[in-house]
C-alpha cells in the first residue's frame, strides 16, 4: 500500500473475504509517499471457485479501495484434474476451443466415474474420452468448449463425479466474449506455441481462417507482426466461400529468452479493419543439463544409520546459460 498524497494517511481497517486472510504492517499513520505492505493467504475448505475482496478502509477522500481477489481450491481426491482452471477468448456465437483437462486416478484401486453426470456449465461445454471404470494411475480426457451468447465475461465451472474420496473434483471455467460483427474470423484468436530453444525453430502449428457468413468473401493479404513468428505455408486463396475455412501454417522462432508476442492480420471484403489472432510463444536458453550419472545405489545400509555420501555432477552441455529452478528428491529416506 502506497501513499501517493503529500499528506499523512491513516489506514482504519483491513479484511479480506472468506476463505482468504491478510496480515499488514500497516500499523501507524503513513508517511507521504512511504509504503506498507500486505500480505493475503488463501485457504480453502474444499473444492472451490473463490472470487473475493480485499478492501482498505482510510480517512481520505473516495472512501474504502478494494482489490479484487481469485482462486481455486482443489480437494485432494481419488481423482485428479488438470489444470485446475481454463480461460477462453471468442465472439459470440461461435465456438472456441477445445481445451483438454486431463483426469487421473490416483489410487492403486479402479475408480467408479458417474460419466453420464460430468458436467460443464453453460456456456461452457465438453465431451471425454472417460469410460466408467478408471483403472489405478491411468487417465482419461475432458475436452471444453466456449460458446459465448453475450459480449463480456463469463463463469462456470467442471464438474467430476466419481466413488471415492473428494468426489466431485471440479475445475473453474472463464470466457471473455466480444460482440461477432463481422463474417471473417480466425481460428483460434489465441495461439499458443509454449517453450521454444532461441533462434530454433517450433513445429508448424495450423491457424484457420474461417468464413461464417452466408455469403463469400474476398480475401486481401495476410501478414504477421512480430519478427519471432512467421508463415510457413499459406493454403488460402483470393475467396472464401461461405462457411469454409483455410489454413495457415505458422512457425515460432524465438530470438531471445522470454515471452515473445505477434498478431495475425488478414484483410477481407467484409470489414473495412483487418481481422486478427494472437501468437504468443517463449523463448529458453539453449543450455541442457545432463547429470553424470542416471542411478546411484547405496547398498545394503543398517536401519538408523546415515550412509556416505555420493556425488552425481550436473553440466551444461548446451550452448547458452542454463537456469536452476530447484533441485529436489524423493522418497525422504533420502537427503
Amino acid at each position: 500500500m502506497a501513499n501517493t498524497t503529500p499528506y499523512p494517511a491513516v489506514i482504519t481497517g483491513l479484511s479480506a473475504s472468506a476463505a482468504y486472510a491478510q496480515t499488514n504492517t500497516c500499523t501507524s499513520a503513513l508517511s507521504p509517499h512511504k509504503e506498507c505492505r500486505v500480505s493475503v493467504t488463501f485457504a480453502p475448505t474444499g473444492n472451490q471457485d473463490a472470487p473475493g475482496t480485499l478492501t482498505v478502509s482510510n480517512y481520505g477522500p473516495g472512501g474504502p479501495e478494494t482489490i479484487s481477489l481469485h482462486a481455486t481450491g482443489i480437494q485432494p481426491g481419488d481423482l485428479v484434474l488438470s489444470p485446475a482452471s481454463l480461460s477462453f477468448f471468442g465472439n459470440v456465437g461461435f465456438k472456441t476451443g477445445p481445451d483438454t483437462v486431463t483426469v487421473t486416478n490416483n489410487t492403486q484401486s479402479s475408480v467408479t466415474v458417474n460419466v453420464s453426470n460430468i458436467k460443464a456449465s453453460a456456456p461452457f461445454s465438453q465431451t471425454h474420452t472417460c469410460t466408467s471404470s478408471l483403472a489405478p494411475a491411468s487417465s482419461c480426457q475432458i475436452s471444453v468448449f466456449f460458446k459465448p451468447t453475450q459480449p463480456g465475461a463469463s463463469s462456470g465451472t467442471l464438474q467430476v463425479p466419481f466413488v471415492g474420496a473428494g468426489s466431485p473434483q471440479t475445475i473453474a471455467l472463464s470466457g471473455t466474449a466480444q460482440a461477432a460483427q463481422t463474417q471473417v474470423q480466425f481460428y483460434p484468436l489465441l495461439v499458443q506455441f509454449g517453450e521454444q530453444r532461441v533462434k530454433t525453430s517450433s513445429s508448424q502449428t495450423t491457424l484457420g481462417v474461417e468464413n461464417n457468413g452466408a455469403t463469400e468473401v474476398t480475401l486481401g493479404s495476410i501478414s504477421i507482426q512480430g519478427s519471432d513468428f512467421s508463415i510457413a505455408k499459406n493454403n488460402c486463396g483470393t475467396t472464401l466461400a461461405r462457411n469454409t475455412g483455410c489454413g495457415l501454417e505458422v512457425v515460432f522462432t524465438p530470438s531471445a529468452i522470454g515471452g515473445r508476442n505477434g498478431t495475425m492480420s488478414v484483410t477481407a471484403s467484409d470489414s473495412s479493419s483487418p481481422h486478427t489472432a494472437t501468437l504468443q510463444g517463449t523463448g529458453i536458453s539453449n543450455g541442457t543439463g545432463t547429470p553424470s550419472s542416471s542411478t546411484l545405489s547405496f547398498g545394503t545400509q543398517k536401519v538408523g544409520t546415515q550412509s556416505k555420501p555420493q556425488q552425481v555432477t550436473f553440466t551444461n552441455s548446451g550452448t547458452g546459460t542454463l537456469t536452476l529452478k530447484g533441485i529436489a528428491i524423493s522418497p525422504q529416506l533420502f537427503t
